[in-house]
């Protein structure tokens, strides 16, 4: 996008003169108003990932408090609160953890959302089936694991044998499919590059792969790249401690994030989705 026609469009939206325009990040940008400052997150694609990310910063906001608001979304243009960030410290963790916890005590009636939405640069699969809206197992596997699967395959790929592909299917529904789970509201892409310690320790969610699902999919996803803080895990566990099993089931849920890495990035991640399905089949 033109940066002129871009800074006119924006301030047509907003009816604000823009008095200061810094680039970020790829094709974002931070335009600040005399009252506001903005954080603009335009698209080159034809998709419609912009007005999917706006929809899920919406409704996660309706569980989580600190989630950028959302000013505009077409699209090509997303237009949200600009949120200074710091270094992250103890009581951010500690805090981040307690929010998570509290939002993921909520208790929604079914897996999957309203609509599909976006993983990165993938497409994420929400519509479900009556089974898997009711069933962890049933909706983690066809909406999650086999919709990875099949993506891959289509590009000429494949990673399992049938036999394979049973015995994993089998897996992901009988671990997850158990005593304690239930759906509730997940940011979907919980790394540490999307949680922001705004001033005052807040800590902000952004960048949201909304769904309802089973909230230990969202603590599998923080240890997924790295991990977080263990003030994190000690502050959740003491708010809303997670279920026996877990230690073993955060592979399948990760598994989700290693097939999507391998649709977006390539063959750097064959070895890791082959090591763990070995692992869970």
């Amino acid at each position: 996008m033109n940066e002129r026609i871009a800074k006119e469009r924006i301030e047509n939206i907003l009816n604000e003169t823009i008095i200061e325009w810094t680039p970020s990040a790829g094709s974002n940008f931070i335009a600040s108003t005399r009252d506001h400052s903005y954080f603009i997150k335009s698209s080159q694609n034809s998709d419609d990932s912009r007005l999917k990310e706006a929809n899920g910063l919406k409704d996660l906001s309706h569980y989580y408090e600190h989630v950028p608001k959302v000013f505009h979304a077409d699209q090509d243009l997303l237009i949200i609160d600009y949120i200074p960030s710091q270094e992250p410290d103890k009581n951010f963790w500690e805090q981040l953890g307690k929010n998570l916890a509290q939002m993921h005590s909520n208790k929604v009636e079914y897996f999957g959302y309203k609509e599909n939405n976006w993983i990165g640069l993938s497409q994420q699969n929400n519509m479900t089936t009556a089974i898997a809206k009711q069933n962890p197992g049933v909706f983690f596997w066809e909406n999650r694991i086999s919709f990875k699967k099949n993506q891959i395959e289509r590009t000429g790929e494949r990673l399992v044998s049938d036999e394979q592909r049973e015995r994993l299917k089998n897996q992901t529904i009988e671990l997850l499919t158990y005593k304690d789970a239930f759906a509730s509201p997940l940011h979907g892409d919980l790394w540490e590059g999307n949680v922001l310690c705004a001033q005052g320790s807040l800590p902000y969610l952004i960048d949201p792969a909304f769904y309802y699902g089973d909230r230990e999919s969202d603590l599998a996803m923080t240890e997924c790249f790295g991990g977080f803080s263990p003030l994190f895990y000690e502050s959740y566990n003491k708010h809303f401690p997670l279920s026996e099993g877990y230690e073993k089931r955060k592979h399948i849920y990760n598994l989700y994030h290693m097939l999507n890495h391998f649709i977006i990035f390539g063959e750097n991640y064959r070895r890791a989705c082959l090591h763990i399905i070995e692992n869970i089949i």
